[in-house]
């Protein structure tokens, strides 16, 4: 609200493109969104009357313009926070006796059944998503302008170096990437994004030698790539990313490579995510060297896991998507009184009873069970 004239008017036209995409796109306007619509030309129709006895009052009709203004400022933000509802899946209906035009005062929605021109959905907290196709370079060119971007997700599009070099001029810090088809321009633009803290990419298409080009970003802190075949030259490569926190592998293929020798060269990783692979004891006894390692993920464990997490600084495990473990394999894990928290998901075979037996055996911790995935790997089962 004390933002300047200028500024209220790009937050209003930002609102709107935001609510006109979720109804032509992902989000068709329903009975919930249409009462928020009812609401808004309600209150300001009470603010119109309260603007004009303000004004017998001797107040400005200036500063009622900017009072009504105000008002459909922030009852549009309820109602895209009212869509941007998080972890529900809406579905369109592209049916013609769906789309109807919407007046709110001076400003005017007409939802399509399809949503042709890309457009860029504002989100929560800075959070922005590229909805429909890009094709040109231009199509990013926006997020130069906004600066209130920190968090971009670019979802099942075929990106070039080109397409993506606009985000080098933004401030955002994250950047996700999610069945994407990239190449070696695409990454290098990536790895020029001098703000960027944490690069998710997640189950793209792609040569994975490409990925050798994050090698240069120094200030990364998270690094996800899941659903690649990585070799031992990319690890050689991300290795080297001192400045590394945490580093999610999940669904990786690894081959042979040792690759806990090479990630011992990663001096303040505090966060492993290998899931997806299956590695024997000694391996997992390589944990030890990790000095400031604080949480380890891994799915198919076997079941002398608790011998080989021997780094008494891990306190946070998480064993996922293991069909096969049962009760003896979990009571096993009660050894490690170290961890403080202890994630189960999607192990079949794990009820609360056996939770409960664990937890008489190490009161310590606290147990987390879950039988369902994450959001990103319910996607991919449904894709």
């Amino acid at each position: 609200l004390r933002k300047s004239r200028d500024e209220r008017y790009q937050s209003m036209e930002e609102l709107a493109a935001s609510l006109e995409s979720f109804s032509t796109g992902a989000t068709p306007i329903d009975a919930t969104i249409e009462s928020v619509f009812k609401e808004v030309e309600d209150d300001i129709a009470g603010y119109r009357e309260a603007a004009q006895a303000s004004q017998s009052a001797g107040i400005s009709a200036e500063r009622n313009k900017w009072l009504t203004l105000t008002v459909i400022l922030a009852v549009l933000g309820v109602a895209a926070a009212t869509v941007l509802v998080p972890g529900k899946i809406w579905k369109s209906k592209k049916d013609s006796a769906h789309s109807k035009e919407i007046q709110l005062n001076d400003v005017l929605l007409i939802p399509e059944p399809v949503n042709k021109k890309p457009t860029i959905v504002m989100g929560v907290s800075g959070t922005a998503a590229i909805m429909g196709t890009l094709q040109t370079p231009s199509d990013l060119g926006g997020l130069v302008k906004n600066k209130r971007i920190n968090e971009l997700e670019i979802s099942d599009q075929n990106l070039t170096g080109d397409m993506l070099r606009p985000l080098s001029k933004t401030k955002i810090k994250n950047l996700i990437l999610r069945y994407d088809t990239l190449d070696r321009g695409s990454i290098a633009s990536v790895a020029s994004i001098e703000s960027l803290e944490s690069v998710h990419i997640g189950y793209c298409e792609l040569n994975p030698s490409a990925l050798e080009a994050l090698k240069d970003m120094k200030n990364l802190k998270a690094l996800v790539i899941r659903g690649v075949m990585i070799d031992e030259r990319l690890f050689s490569k991300i290795s080297t990313l001192d400045s590394l926190t945490t580093l999610d592998l999940c669904d990786c293929d690894f081959g042979n490579i040792d690759i806990f020798t090479q990630l011992t060269k990663l001096p303040a990783l505090k966060e492993l995510n290998l899931s997806g692979s299956k590695f024997d004891n000694a391996y997992l006894a390589k944990l030890k060297e990790f000095p400031y390692l604080k949480s380890f993920e891994i799915g198919d464990a076997p079941p002398e896991l608790a011998e080989g997490l021997s780094n008494p600084n891990i306190d946070r495990l998480t064993v996922s998507r293991n069909k096969d473990i049962k009760e003896e394999d979990l009571l096993f894990l009660s050894k490690l009184k170290n961890i403080k928290l202890l994630a189960v998901r999607d192990c079949g075979n794990i009820t609360p009873t056996l939770i409960k037996k664990y937890n008489r055996l190490n009161p310590g911790c606290r147990v987390i069970l879950s039988h369902k995935t994450d959001l990103l790997m319910k996607d991919q089962f449904l894709r």
